[in-house]
């Protein structure tokens, strides 16, 4: 179940990041906020929260880091680091 008057779609930022993108009801210019999860998680981990941010007025983006979740680059040390 979605929160009603939320969208949800799936997204794809910077041409190799997924992401589900949530989206308010209501017309006009809204804030925008980043979920970005911690290490063995995946974009999915805060659909409640990217709800949640979208029913209270917020566009919201909730992304998969590299090498987790459907992310076709692979998490290394190095790329952690940058």
């Amino acid at each position: 179940m979605i929160e009603p008057g939320v969208r949800v779609e799936k997204v794809t930022l910077a041409g190799d990041t997924p992401a589900l993108k949530f989206i308010p009801a209501s017309p006009g210019l809204h804030p925008v906020a980043l979920l970005a999860h911690g290490y063995a998680s995946s974009k999915e981990a805060f659909f409640r929260y990217g709800e949640a941010l979208a029913a209270a007025g917020f566009i919201c983006y909730s992304v998969d880091q590299p090498g987790h979740g459907a992310s076709p680059q692979t998490y290394t040390l190095m790329e952690a680091a940058h």
